[in-house]
């Protein structure tokens, strides 16, 4: 797996409060390695967060399109805007 996919993965597995502390360790890893995904990944959290769950089901929805995403194909670091 690609690092961005991989990171693509831990970010999913960490929104969905399913990543261990061993995969959180990780993904710090390899954002403080990666500025620009670093940069990507709290742009999208903070679109993640922004509503503080007034649209959980829209966000829960748009999550399962990535992560189905991520599985089928991988993203080479870039979520199409059709997925969204």
């Amino acid at each position: 797996m690609k690092s961005e996919d991989k990171i693509w993965q831990l970010v999913l597995n960490k929104l969905a409060g399913e990543a261990t502390e061993k995969q959180l360790l990780q993904l710090d890893q390899l954002l403080r390695h990666t500025p620009e995904m670093e940069h990507r990944v709290k742009q999208f959290t903070e679109w993640w967060h922004h509503d503080n769950g007034a649209a959980d089901s829209t966000n829960l929805r748009l999550f399962e399109k990535i992560k189905e995403q991520i599985n089928k194909n991988g993203t080479n670091g870039n979520i199409p805007d059709s997925t969204l």
